[in-house]
């Protein structure tokens, strides 16, 4: 169960003392879990029993809570679940905190978990909501006059993942068969933008408490309302820098473009190599100057700096763990996902040449190539220089 017992704290707040955890795999029955995650998480899923307060909320309610008792807090995946643990510790509280959060418990738990209860003298928001997810879930029979082939759930998924999603499923789909997403609020504006480009057909869309909940029609049949493209359904990311925010915006953008229906392509330049270096990388002959220029730039995708902030590494670390914490996929997940949705990666042949890079030492890639290629990628459609 190591993978599974990932710790989502820094080692030396273990060891030194400061935070106390509690794996997945033994947390006790019966034990006493406070859930700091949002209603709106909560109605995904919930450790049986768990009382649901907020992380926002905790301090308002602590008096409700009893110092004699132990406690676990639980949060998504343990960042948020640490800071209740320190502030409950503060308090005087005994408490630990679910190592991995929620989703790593899950994963021991397989099966659907009833949504934890809200906790008492909570705000009626918080009631209403939990009460709502204890009630129902959403699903085929949501105030949809359709019945959908297909549900999707990607509340839990960071940009670009929800519209990439949406785009696997609805591949799997059949004409004129629909599909239900439910998400966030505020993918409101994307799932429109991303309906009127792919060409499927909208239904409908409907707020429901803490979510969005829409029903898609693949290739919407002639004269239904589909908003038609305005722009050309071609687009050449241009990628000139090495770091790390840089490098995932254009990786961001490239998968967005491509789960919305266009043809794109990356055309990786100079500094932008360094983002195809393979790691490790294999050996290949050159001379001293290329060979000094392999030792300074950066190898691979795994080893790009932040380009403000990086702090000796700490920057950039602390931007990871962020990441992670968020759901966002790593540089080298989007580049897979990517490829997947046939995303073109072109390397520069002059800046290779100039650089002292084979391509032998890059990862795959769909060509080597000059400008006159990435004009013709280019030609009519947008342009992106990152």
């Amino acid at each position: 169960s190591g993978s599974a017992r990932s710790v989502s704290l820094s080692s030396s707040a273990i060891t030194c003392g400061i935070s106390t955890v509690i794996h997945a795999d033994e947390l006790p029955a019966g034990a006493k879990v406070i859930d700091v995650r949002e209603p709106a998480e909560v109605e995904i899923g919930g450790i049986p029993g768990a009382l649901n307060i907020p992380l926002g909320q905790l301090r308002a309610h602590i008096n409700e809570l009893d110092k004699q008792s132990s406690y676990v807090v639980a949060c998504q995946v343990g960042l948020r679940g640490y800071v209740a643990e320190r502030i409950l510790k503060q308090k005087g509280f005994k408490v630990a905190n679910l190592s991995g959060g929620y989703l790593t418990w899950k994963s021991f738990n397989m099966q659907v978990q009833a949504p934890a209860v809200s906790a008492p003298g909570a705000s009626k928001s918080v009631k209403e909501a939990a009460m709502t997810a204890a009630m129902k879930q959403a699903g085929p029979d949501d105030g949809l006059a359709v019945t959908p082939k297909k549900i999707v759930d990607v509340r839990t998924l960071a940009c670009p993942g929800p519209v990439v999603r949406i785009k696997q499923e609805m591949d799997g789909l059949a004409n004129g068969e629909t599909l239900q997403v439910i998400a966030a609020t505020s993918f409101a504006s994307d799932l429109n933008s991303w309906v009127a480009s792919s060409g499927n057909e909208l239904i409908s869309q409907e707020m429901k408490d803490h979510h969005l909940v829409a029903l898609i029609r693949k290739q919407a049949a002639e004269g239904s309302r589909v908003t038609q493209q305005n722009t050309s359904d071609q687009a050449a990311i241009i990628l000139f820098s090495n770091d790390l925010d840089k490098a995932l915006a254009a990786l961001i953008i490239a998968c967005g473009m491509a789960a919305g229906g266009q043809k794109v392509g990356i055309f990786f330049t100079f500094w932008g190599l360094s983002v195809l270096r393979k790691r490790p990388a294999p050996s290949v002959k050159k001379s001293l100057l290329s060979a000094m220029f392999g030792w300074m730039l950066p190898k691979g995708a795994q080893k790009l700096a932040l380009s403000k902030m990086h702090m000796a590494g700490m920057g950039t670390e602390m931007m990871k763990y962020v990441m992670n914490q968020q759901n966002v996929p790593k540089l080298e997940e989007l580049m897979v996902q990517a490829k997947g949705l046939g995303v073109k990666f072109i390397a520069c042949e002059m800046a290779m040449n100039v650089m002292g890079l084979t391509r032998e030492e890059l990862v795959e890639i769909d060509d080597v190539a000059g400008v006159a290629s990435f004009v013709e990628m280019a030609k009519g459609g947008t342009t992106l220089f990152i």
